[in-house]
Formats: C-alpha cells, sequence, structure tokens
C-alpha cells in the first residue's frame, strides 16, 4: 500500500480566507479533546476484551486449531472492507453518523463472538465483522481528532489512548470472566459500548458547531463533520 500513498495528496489545500475564519484549534485539555481521548481508550478497551479470549471461545464452539487459525487469517483479509468503505463513502454522511454506526456495529461484533459459545453461526459472524467495522469506525475517530486539531495533536494523543486501552482491555475482561463467565465479560463489553457512545458525542457536538461557523462563513469550503 505504500506506493499508492505517495499518489495521494500530500498536503491540504486551504486557502487564507477559510484559515482567517476557522479560527484557533481546539486545546489538546479542552472538554471536546478530552472526550475524545477518552471515547478512544474505550473503544480500544471494548475490542480487546472479547478480542483476548476469542480462541478459547471457538474451543469452546467446537473449532479446532487449524480451523481457527484459517477464520483469523480470513477475517483479516475482510476487514479491508472497512478501510474501503471509509474511502468510498468519504465524507458524504459526515462523521457523526458513520462513527455511531461504526460504534454499534463493533459493539455488537464483540457480543457476538464473546456470547457465542452456544451457537457456532453467532461467533463466526462476530469474528468474520469485527476487524471491518473496527478499521472503519477507527478512520473516522482519527477523521474527528484531525478536524478538532489540524496539527495532530489530538490525532496523536488519540493513538497513545488507543494503545492504552488495547493493553488495558485483556485485563479488564479476565477479572470479569472470573467473577461471572463470559456473560459478565459481555455486560462489561455493553458497558464499554454505551460510554463509548455517551463519550464521543461531546467532541461531536463541538466538531458540528465548528463546521457550522466555518459554512456559514465561506459555504464552499467542502469540510462536511455534521454529527446528524
Amino acid at each position: 500500500m505504500v506506493v499508492p500513498i505517495f499518489l495521494m495528496k500530500q498536503k491540504a489545500v486551504i486557502s487564507s480566507h477559510h484559515l482567517h475564519h476557522i479560527g484557533h484549534n481546539k486545546k489538546l485539555m479542552s472538554l471536546a479533546a478530552i472526550a475524545l481521548m477518552a471515547a478512544t481508550f474505550l473503544f480500544a478497551a471494548r475490542d480487546t476484551m472479547g478480542w483476548a479470549f476469542v480462541e478459547q471461545v471457538g474451543v469452546r464452539v467446537g473449532y479446532d486449531g487449524e480451523t481457527l487459525g484459517f477464520l483469523f487469517s480470513l477475517q483479516a483479509l475482510v476487514g479491508l472492507i472497512g478501510p474501503l468503505a471509509v474511502a468510498v463513502i468519504g465524507k458524504r454522511l459526515g462523521v457523526g453518523a458513520p462513527v455511531i454506526v461504526g460504534i454499534l456495529l463493533t459493539g455488537a461484533s464483540s457480543l457476538f463472538y464473546v456470547m457465542g459459545e452456544s451457537s457456532k453461526m453467532m461467533y463466526t459472524i462476530g469474528v468474520m465483522m469485527i476487524a471491518a467495522t473496527y478499521f472503519y469506525t477507527l478512520a473516522y475517530f482519527t477523521s474527528l481528532a484531525a478536524f478538532l486539531d489540524s496539527e495532530g495533536r489530538l490525532a496523536a494523543a488519540c493513538g497513545a489512548f488507543l494503545t492504552l486501552g488495547i493493553a488495558v482491555g485483556p485485563a479488564m475482561s479476565g477479572v470479569l470472566i472470573a467473577w461471572g463467565g463470559y456473560t459478565a465479560s459481555a455486560m462489561g463489553i455493553a458497558v464499554a459500548v454505551g460510554l463509548t457512545l455517551v463519550a464521543v458525542m461531546i467532541p461531536l457536538s463541538h466538531a458540528k458547531e465548528r463546521h457550522m461557523a466555518v459554512t456559514s462563513s465561506t459555504p464552499a469550503s467542502g469540510v462536511n463533520v455534521n454529527a446528524s
């Protein structure tokens, strides 16, 4: 994928008039930025809360090691659908609706393969969906961070919180599983999804306000982060 990257525009073309009306970037410690970092952490933690134990659940539903290896490889390939979907949809639907749909779909995928120990079909669907929905949603998270802070500080900070969530998620799920089995882990995932939605609403609201301010002064700016 390195070759096509060089075919993309390497920097944004923004008129001085546009810059004048956009105003300053959000502060890194603003409410919107902190909420987006929290949403990123919860999003990543929810992902690894289930994925850390996906092989164990697969054995429980009747898959052998070789079949699971094939299934995991195939889901990684299917995962390319996520970024491709973002490339096709782009900014047509804004950021709000796609990111909310993505959070719900990733949550559903995690619940499917965690609660799928009694249903091989549910487990398989969940595993096949997770990579595509994860990278689809992550692309919009990154887009939202970049819009709120075009200097890249917020996107970098969110990357750190993404890594933190990936590291913490398995421990959180392990404690829940030890306490109440996979049902307790599924409940934890559902709570994480709900908290992610609550947290992401704040930066989405700020982005919508900023978008309206920009478009009211520069109607042809072409930026669309409508939260609806």
